[in-house]
């Protein structure tokens, strides 16, 4: 069965690039908005799914060390932590931000391709964010 991490990373790609052959064939800011955005949607929804993956920094400060004929700036390491949700809230909360993203995908694509009757990319877009829309109401459910 396919993993939620890995379909929201696929999802993520999908629809950046997207966005950016439609603003580099049509010169169309909106669909270069609207890739970008759905993109980074679920990507974020992709660290959510995989908390171990999430680094949070937490108070960092600069420090200024000076050395004859130098001056060094450096960052502590940053600190590995757990997200302040819990694992399987955390993964809800992915899980939901996914479902969010597929429902936008596909009522923007049925939109397009009402006007246009293109089967690609809106049909298979709209078809694709209909498939994720289930995918994750089911992971929401359960």
């Amino acid at each position: 069965m396919l993993d939620p991490q890995t379909v929201s990373l696929s999802m993520s790609g999908l629809t950046a690039i997207g966005g950016v052959i439609g603003f580099m064939k049509k010169k169309s800011v909106p669909s270069l908005i609207a890739g970008l955005g759905l993109g980074g949607a679920y990507y974020y929804s992709s660290t959510l799914l995989n908390p171990g993956s999430v680094r949070a920094i937490s108070n960092q400060s600069l420090e200024i060390r000076t050395q004859p004929h130098s001056l060094l700036l450096s960052h502590p390491p940053p600190v590995l932590s757990s997200p302040s949700l819990s694992s399987q809230s955390s993964t809800h909360k992915g899980n939901q931000i996914a479902m969010f993203s597929s429902v936008l995908l596909f009522g923007s694509m049925l939109r397009r391709y009402q006007t246009t009757r293109k089967v690609w990319p809106a049909g298979t877009m709209m078809v694709l964010g209909g498939c994720c829309t289930a995918y994750y109401l089911g992971q929401v459910v359960v």
